[in-house]
């Protein structure tokens, strides 16, 4: 083909090539601006097909398209220039990507059959295959003719080998902008815009299959601490100075993750879009770079797997960050990786959050009880609640946070159950001692930061912001409930440890669901509690055989796993010496329980029995003390059967009751009952049961 002359085919009288462009009206969208680039590029189109099918009525009705759109730019690119720098889509991406009137050429073109149903026709009859689409042949014939881009001085095939040079290895490709057909060959290669690029640059919120866009409140409260020091710092600096890095977060919650990462871009002054995509071919990242780069947010990415992260990011110089699944990784070399740690919230942040959220609950219920959670969950549940008190009349209350919260959060780990502890010191009936000795536990972890970072005790020892408790003493003493009173008075939900779900006949498995409760419990910053320890920490024995052995690797892994943790675990058993005696030296407070004496237990049953229950007056809780040596397990179990009793003779709690209660408790524990006591100077017997 010969060369011809570039020619404005939308005026008889072509100015100059080197005239400026005009720029476009500020008033003008991004999608007519491109719209009626891709017309003056229909122009410069008809100009070819005169030469190469001259009489058709094709060229006619592309040189009419270009005459309404004007005469446009006239420097080798048919797209007009910008009213403001970086003003719409094309902009941004021009300027990043470093896109010249070549390049954005070619992208009008790419565009050009989907702009038009007439144009697509006319592209559709010059395909080899019929599609709507130009081909690299037809792309090339334009530059050999001089009607596109900025194109410097020489030969046709040079112009090809150019125009070739760009479409395969160019910016336009490696960034996903315009996609190549290489199953063909070059020359009927199909040329198209990459997927819903084009909708992007139009302004458009239109997403990639497989993109579907999340929308989640931007919550702050509560991250200040986590927000303001190391890798999350770093992140929003990169973000504020859109340096092209990959954020990435690894924990069971990837939604909730991409919440605190798009706050994060919040803080440094960007908008944000999350976005959880089905990866399904290398370079979709790329690709959503590229759209939000369009748009100008940072991408937040919850993708449903990591295979085709790939060094392809490089072409689309924009932060994205990404938001993983727990034990899932990836690597982005050689583009620079920030990986950001999801740590629990603290109390004082949790205590944050739930104020700013729910101002309209009470101090008490803003605090207590509350689950270790999510700034975002408290924004969703806040909207939910308050959405549900608006159509119902009915206020909101802190048991419906709670209710809320509970199902918004992780799942517990297989064998173990969550608790949202009630329980405080006042409910505890223990001795001095006791008491003394959890008070000071509780002090230990309220202080740990003077003591651990002013301080520097433990410096760099794993674990060394644990606290590692092992209650022993008889059944009924408290223990379970110390472990309770203890997590509440830190603010801390308290995982329970299952033993008919934790423990598996299968080799391997109790270690992984006990790995999985460790690191649930450390994530969350639950505490742990081990009922029943004996039976998971017992000793370690000489191997006679398999079964030993694989024992000895359970108790093994507890000794390390335990040294190792970073919050607060309880063991609690009635049989010490069934511990392994490898375990000493790595708790921090070994408790004995020991059973009530008389006035302790006569404090259990004022407290265990209701003020609101309907007591007998004369009913002698001293003297049941003096002359029942129970626990305070049973005591509780005897209150409530007392209750049960005295409601289905439809009468106040007696005497009789209490003690045919106690008579129950005695024979379930396969003691001997002591007898009935004795009423008056007559001593008459109490009756065994109700009346």
């Amino acid at each position: 083909m010969a060369e011809t002359v570039m020619l404005d085919v939308s005026a008889p009288d072509p100015p100059p090539v080197s005239a400026a462009r005009t720029p476009a009206p500020p008033a003008m969208t991004a999608g007519l601006r491109l719209h009626l680039a891709v017309l003056r590029m229909a122009g410069r189109l008809a100009v070819l097909l005169e030469e190469l099918a001259p009489g058709s009525e094709e060229p006619a009705f592309l040189r009419l398209l270009a005459k309404e759109a004007g005469a446009g730019g006239t420097d080798g690119s048919v797209l007009d220039l910008p009213a403001a720098a970086a003003a719409q889509p094309v902009d941004r991406v021009a300027a990043r990507l470093g896109l010249d009137a070549l390049d954005l050429d070619l992208l009008m073109l790419a565009a050009l059959p989907g702009e038009q149903e007439g144009l697509a026709a006319i592209v559709r009859n010059l395909h080899p295959e019929h599609r709507p689409a130009l081909t690299g042949g037809l792309v090339a014939a334009l530059a050999e003719a001089g009607l596109i881009g900025s194109l410097p001085a020489g030969t046709p095939a040079g112009r090809r080998e150019m125009i070739r040079e760009r479409l395969t290895s160019g910016v336009l490709g490696r960034s996903g902008l315009v996609r190549l057909d290489r199953a063909a060959p070059f020359a009927e290669a199909s040329f198209v815009p990459g997927p819903a690029v084009w909708d992007a640059l139009r302004g458009e919120d239109l997403w990639p299959a497989g993109c579907r866009p999340r929308a989640l409140p931007v919550a702050l409260v509560g991250l200040g601490p986590w927000a303001s020091a190391g890798a999350p710092l770093a992140a929003v600096e990169a973000f504020r100075r859109l340096e092209p890095v990959v954020v990435v977060t690894s924990c069971a919650r990837p939604a909730a993750a991409a919440a605190r990462v798009a706050a994060l871009a919040h803080l440094a002054g960007r908008p944000a879009r999350v976005v959880a995509h089905a990866p399904a071919a290398p370079g979709w990242m790329s690709l959503v770079a590229l759209h939000a780069l369009a748009r100008g947010v940072i991408p937040v990415v919850i993708p449903d797997g990591t295979d085709h992260l790939d060094a392809e990011l490089d072409a689309v110089p924009w932060p994205v960050a990404v938001c993983l699944g727990e034990g899932t990784s990836i690597r982005s070399w050689p583009r620079p990786l920030i990986e950001i740690p999801v740590v629990p919230l603290g109390l004082e942040d949790r205590r944050a959050a739930a104020e700013a959220t729910f101002p309209e609950l009470g101090a008490s219920a803003r605090t207590d009880g509350l689950p270790v959670t999510e700034p975002v969950d408290f924004a969703e549940t806040a909207t939910n609640l308050r959405a549900a008190s608006r159509l119902t009349g009915h206020p909101c209350r802190d048991r419906d946070v709670r209710s809320v919260l509970d199902r918004l959060g992780a799942p517990p780990p297989t064998g173990a159950i969550v608790v949202h502890p009630v329980a405080t010191f006042n409910d505890l009936v223990v001795s001095a001692d006791v008491m003394s000795q959890l008070l000071e536990a509780a002090a230990r972890l309220e202080h740990r930061e003077m003591v651990l970072e002013r301080w520097g005790f433990l410096a760099g020892r794993p674990g060394r912001e644990g606290l590692r408790l092992l209650f022993h003493g008889p059944p009924g003493t408290g223990k379970t409930l110390a472990g309770e009173v203890l997590a509440r008075a830190l603010g801390r939900d308290l995982l329970v440890v299952d033993l008919s779900r934790m423990v598996s006949k299968w080799v391997g498995e109790t270690e992984k669901h006990l790995a999985a409760t460790f690191e649930s419990a450390e994530r969350t910053g639950s505490a742990l509690l081990f009922d029943e320890a004996d039976a998971l920490f017992g000793r370690r024995t000489e191997v006679g055989d398999a079964r030993d052995r694989y024992a000895n690797l359970e108790t093994a892994y507890l000794l390390s796993r335990i040294e190792r943790f970073e919050g607060l675990v309880v063991l609690a058993t009635n049989l010490r010496q069934n511990l392994d005696g490898a375990f000493a030296r790595r708790l921090d407070f070994i408790i004995g329980f020991d059973p009530p004496d008389a006035g302790q237990r006569a404090q259990l049953w004022r407290r265990l029995l209701p003020p609101g229950a309907p007591l007998d007056p004369g009913v002698d809780l001293e003297r049941l003390a003096a002359l029942y040596a129970i626990p305070g397990g049973m005591i509780r179990s005897a209150a409530v059967s007392a209750g049960y009793l005295a409601a289905a003779d439809g009468c106040v709690i007696t005497a009789g009751h209490l003690v045919h209660a106690i008579r129950r408790e005695y024979a379930k524990a396969g003691q001997h009952f002591p007898g009935e006591p004795q009423l008056g100077s007559a001593r008459q017997p109490l009756p065994t049961s109700p009346t």
